[in-house]
């Protein structure tokens, strides 16, 4: 590893720590409550800050550090999940150019919320009834954590982001959406946050305070309905033990037992616990017929309590025998007659006759609903749509409640109640019940509201983002794209005198820059033009021989083979012929170079003048030997071509510089005529050429030798 390398290692590794550490410290410990158990937590937002800050194996780092974290304080498979889900979906969009706000926004409205909200319905009972709210609430903070990191990611110095987001370029509306969300966003959400909270503790205490009020006054409506009918008991109890006429307490007996339709009988009892006196009257007729075994009470614990405290005794909720079998309530009073125990008076409280009392109950505790038991936990009392029965166990275990935190919550039906309980003096129990429903849709509510606040200022600020771009784009667009050299098309959309004075500023610039751009455009014209001139002069030359003006070699062979397919496609016949300067080494080392080089001009010369067809093609193919293709009409004309040029050719007379006499030299050509379309290459038709050529230089020279392929051989 490079020292560069090492060091942008160990840059990365102390950020990707930094970030590790304040994830986990803010899930951790920074938590902010709301209400109950939903809490606003900003681990996120590291996380999303080490997407732009870290490559993707520190990143990895720091996300599994979130989501230990929050598995740690104890949130479920169903939370987890979408953290997870949320941290990758926004990694793909911001690596599709999507600024990580708007990547927040769109996974929770298009999946992280839809997805909560049907897992917590299809999840434990706590969870169904808040499905909704859990789904907006965790949403909202969701996009919370979004809008603080793109806020802190806008203040961070470029070299601390990774390359591939230092490089982009997003519209202006973009830029300005982005700056104005993430400054906005932050508050409205918190201030919302804010609002829901004090809000919702508040709608809590009301409802804490309304439970325990309507607690207090069931507890003292009961107390008062007992010591109601024990003191009709203790009436009795006293004029009995006072020894009243038997006539009189029976008659007050059966007076107070129809005043009192609660009780459905009052009974008094010997020392032994035998039956006496029943009220009303015709059930002594029944009990007369009951077996001895039912016409006691002394196996009852009401009557020995009674017996053995000499207070009157309030029992437990138990089931009545003999004449009417029922659930009841007993109250008995001991009878004592010069000191001693000469037996109880009781009376039976039917449970199902308490009509008055229920009546009161239900006309003033709005909805909530009651449960009352003995000391036992034997139901005595149950609103209607609890259906629990007299002498069934209630013994309540509070389950756990998202929401509620200052009450305890039971589930009954899968419904949830947030209740209170009170003791009265006699032992009996007092529930109040309310449904947790009401302030879960007050919760819920306030978080709607809060979600279309938040979407309201983000749709605003997103049209004033357009609006401010195209008022600042707009103008320089038709600035770029105006042809003429006034600033009316920019006037047009200027509102400040500083936008007029940058417009004429501009568009001076823009006609400086147009009058620069067509002179260099005609430059450049007449530059190119002289380029193509001098191409053709460089291809002309690279082409040519520079001392006869014939093509060069590769210039010949170029021509040439063009000229053969042209004549193998017209049927026409062609000839290549070979001419070669006899002796003329001789000519270089008796006169000199220059005057070798006066006699290759000369026979250049010569043969230009001859070969005067478009058809007829001239190179020099060595130091003095040159070549010549013919093409069209036949090939005796080609033949009779090379006739004139040797004969020519004798006639030449040069003087050289040392001498007065003039010179002269001859010339061997070799001729290869085709008839017909034979496919040969150019190379073997040279070859031929050059074979005849050879003959002549083998035959003494200044001769010509020629070879017909196709149809006829001939030499001459």
């Amino acid at each position: 590893m490079s020292d560069a390398n090492q060091t942008t290692f160990i840059e990365h590794f102390q950020r990707c720590l930094f970030l590790f550490v304040l994830t986990i410290a803010s899930n951790l410990f920074l938590s902010v409550p709301l209400i109950g158990e939903a809490e606003v937590v900003f681990g996120s937002v590291f996380v999303l800050l080490s997407l732009i800050i870290l490559p993707y194996k520190f990143f990895l780092v720091v996300f599994a550090g979130s989501i230990l974290s929050h598995y740690l304080i104890g949130y479920g498979w169903i939370f987890l999940l979408t953290h997870a889900l949320e941290v990758l979906v926004i990694a793909v969009l911001i690596n599709r150019h999507v600024f990580i706000m708007m990547a927040s926004i769109g996974f929770w409205l298009c999946i992280g919320m839809p997805l909560l909200w049907i897992l917590a319905t299809y999840s434990p009972t706590y969870l169904q009834e808040v499905n909704l709210l859990i789904a907006i609430q965790k949403g909202l903070i969701g996009i919370l954590c979004a809008a603080l990191a793109a806020s802190i990611i806008a203040i961070v110095p470029n070299h601390y982001k990774q390359p591939q987001f230092n490089t982009r370029e997003y519209n202006l509306s973009i830029n300005i959406f982005s700056i104005c969300a993430s400054v906005l966003v932050v508050p409205v959400l918190i201030i919302s946050f804010i609002f829901i909270s004090v809000s919702s503790r508040e709608n809590e205490s009301l409802m804490v305070e309304k439970i325990e009020a309507n607690t207090s006054f069931v507890a003292q409506l009961t107390k008062s309905f007992i010591d109601e009918h024990k003191l009709i008991i203790e009436q009795v109890a006293s004029l009995l033990s006072d020894q009243t006429p038997t006539e009189n307490v029976h008659s007050f007996m059966l007076e107070s037992q129809i005043k009192h339709p609660s009780f459905f009988n009052l009974t008094t009892t010997d020392a032994d616990g035998g039956l006496l006196f029943f009220a009303p009257e015709k059930f002594n007729a029944q009990i007369a017929r009951l077996p001895p075994e039912l016409r006691t009470v002394s196996d009852r614990y009401y009557f020995n309590a009674a017996r053995n405290s000499g207070e009157t005794y309030i029992s437990n909720t138990i089931l009545s025998r003999g004449v009417i079998v029922a659930p009841m309530v007993s109250i008995a009073s001991p009878i004592i007659q010069d000191d001693e125990f000469a037996g109880i008076i009781f009376g039976a409280i039917n449970l199902d006759a308490i009509k008055t009392f229920r009546n009161r109950i239900e006309q003033l505790l709005d909805g909530d609903l009651v449960i009352i038991t003995d000391a036992s936990n034997q139901t005595i009392y149950a609103s209607q749509p609890i259906k629990i029965d007299p002498l069934e166990v209630f013994l309540p275990m509070p389950s756990y409640n998202y929401i509620i935190s200052q009450l305890p919550v039971l589930t009954y039906e899968n419904r949830h109640y947030a209740y209170h309980k009170k003791q009265t003096p006699y032992g009996w129990k007092v529930y109040v019940l309310t449904e947790s429903a009401s302030l879960t849709e007050h919760i819920r509510n306030n978080f709607v509201i809060a979600g279309l606040s938040l979407f309201l200022v983000i749709a605003v600020f997103l049209l004033f983002a357009y609006k401010l771009s195209r008022q600042i784009s707009a103008p320089l667009k038709a600035l770029l794209e105006s042809e003429d050299n006034s600033v009316e098309t920019a006037s047009a959309f200027a509102n400040s005198k500083e936008f007029s004075a940058v417009a004429n500023k501009l568009k001076r610039s823009q006609f400086l820059m147009k009058n620069f751009e067509n002179r260099l455009k005609q430059q450049v014209t007449e530059k190119t033009e002289q380029l193509e001139q001098l191409n053709l002069q460089l291809a002309a030359q690279a082409r040519e021989d520079g001392m006869t003006h014939l093509l060069n070699r590769s210039g010949f062979d170029e021509m040439a083979i063009n000229a053969i397919k042209t004549s193998y496609r017209l049927g026409q016949p062609f000839s290549m012929a070979l001419l070669d300067i006899d002796h003329f080494k001789k000519i270089n080392d008796t006169h000199g170079h220059l005057f070798g080089d006066k006699c290759l001009q000369a026979f250049s010369a010569l043969m230009q003048r001859n070969c005067k067809r478009e058809t007829d093609i001239i190179g020099r193919y060595g130091g003095e030997e040159f070549i010549i293709f013919m093409a069209g009409k036949n090939v005796q004309a080609h033949h009779q071509l090379m006739q004139n040029i040797h004969q020519q050719t004798q006639k030449i007379r040069l003087k050289p510089a040392d001498t007065s006499d003039s010179v002269s030299f001859t010339v061997s050509i070799g001729i290869c005529s085709v008839l017909g379309n034979l496919n040969l290459s150019m190379q073997e038709i040279v070859k031929l050429a050059d074979e005849e050529l050879y003959k002549c230089k083998g035959s003494g020279r200044d001769r010509i030798s020629l070879v017909t392929v196709g149809y006829t051989h001939n030499d001459a």
